[in-house]
């Protein structure tokens, strides 16, 4: 018998965690590439005369600062995508590999988002207002909800898979094919 959470099997599940992050993914990366592109044709000359009058060169350091983690962010997306793929034909083609591969991903991806909500958290006790502080709090509270419901979901289809196929427990992660 197949698990099941909430109404559908793991396997739906799965798939639908699989879409979810390759659509998300896919529109963060499109957003981050065209906000990149237009400040790098901004450039930091024309933003400081633009929106800095008063600057020293410290908005231009914060300007490469913001490209870089932009460039950073719009990897991070990338990433994310090819992961999304790597879930979906893994669900589709019952791949214990490709979704193992995908928990090692998540996990990670979801420490990242605590520790980085919390440095977040941390800094806005001092310089934002208290609607925002819980705008931080509810956004972890959803990653690790959003996260920890996909985890569960894939793990469980990884011993659905096994059940059924009689696939080895033992399996290394990663083969060498002579």
């Amino acid at each position: 018998m197949a698990n099941s959470v909430w109404c559908c099997g793991v396997r739906l599940w799965t798939t639908v965690i699989a879409w979810c992050q390759i659509v998300v993914t896919l529109i963060e990366s499109v957003l981050l590439t065209i906000l990149l592109i237009e400040l790098i044709l901004l450039g930091p000359e024309k933003l400081k005369a633009q929106f800095f009058q008063d600057a020293t060169d410290g908005a231009v350091s914060e300007f490469v600062f913001n490209i870089l983690m932009l460039i950073y962010q719009l990897l991070m997306a990338l990433i994310g995508l090819i992961f999304g793929a790597l879930l979906l034909k893994g669900a589709v083609n019952e791949n214990i590999k490709y979704l193992k591969l995908w928990l090692i991903f998540a996990m990670l991806t979801m420490v990242y988002s605590i520790i980085a909500v919390g440095v977040q958290g941390f800094q806005a006790r001092y310089s934002k207002s208290s609607v925002e502080v819980i705008g931080l709090i509810v956004s972890a509270a959803v990653t690790v909800a959003f996260n920890g419901l996909s985890i569960y979901a894939v793990q469980d289809l990884i011993q659905e898979i096994k059940q059924t196929d009689g696939h080895d427990d033992q399996q290394p992660l990663i083969t060498e094919e002579a």
